[in-house]
């Protein structure tokens, strides 16, 4: 009875083993399963082989092996994206101070022929996202310069945004002054300033004019 077990363990995994390697499709190994022949040999041993060896072997009804199918491995694409490294996350700081430093407060500039630079002194450098914005006169200005600003008082501040346009931080207002020369100033300068009674006769020398004395008529 072992024999019998042991050698129909035998054919079934050499059946099992053609199958998983690709030799035996589904139906040749049906047609193997009907080719298995039990044998009893002269000696009294029983025998299984594929072919009858003789006119009393038996047909072995060999049920079919069931098998079953292992879980497939999905395999996802990996986006480009995430196979990059993701940017160092900066900590933002706070703005310890913000100021104009060109031009200096209380300057006076004399007739300016260029435009005006403006320059800014941030602690520490603009953060990302934030923007820098310029006032003058209360007025925001466009660019980082006056342009032919006219004689007078000009007021100018600094002062930085966040992306939502929140006021983070603002600087002191400088004052400056301009001065432009005009058409009366020139004269005033060319005007030499007189003294007591003389007089200069316009369009003459500069030799002063003696005060006229008072006509008498000859005897």
């Amino acid at each position: 009875m072992l024999r019998l077990i042991a050698g129909i363990a035998v054919l079934l995994m050499t059946v099992v083993l053609q199958a998983e390697d690709g030799i035996v499709d589904e139906e040749g190994a049906s047609a193997a399963q009907s080719r298995i022949y039990k044998q009893t040999m002269p000696d009294g041993s029983v025998q299984f082989t594929d072919k009858p060896l003789s006119s009393g072997a038996e047909p072995v009804d060999i049920r079919s092996v069931n098998t079953v199918e292992g879980a497939k491995k999905t395999v996802r694409p990996v986006d480009s994206e995430l196979r990059k490294s993701a940017p160092p996350v900066v900590s933002r700081q706070e703005y310890a101070g913000l100021a104009v430093s060109s031009p200096e407060p209380g300057a006076t500039i004399r007739n300016p022929v260029e435009s005006i630079p403006i320059e800014v002194a941030i602690k520490p450098q603009l953060q990302p996202g934030d923007r820098l914005e310029l006032t003058h006169n209360g007025q925001v200005l466009e660019g980082t310069s006056l342009d032919r600003p006219e004689r007078g008082t000009h007021q100018i501040q600094a002062r930085i945004l966040s992306a939502e346009g929140e006021v983070l931080i603002e600087s002191e207002i400088v004052e400056i002054y301009i001065h432009r020369t005009t058409v009366g100033d020139i004269k005033r300068q060319q005007q030499p300033s007189n003294g007591g009674d003389t007089a200069i006769r316009p369009g003459t020398s500069q030799r002063p004019v003696q005060p006229l004395r008072p006509y008498s008529a000859r005897p």
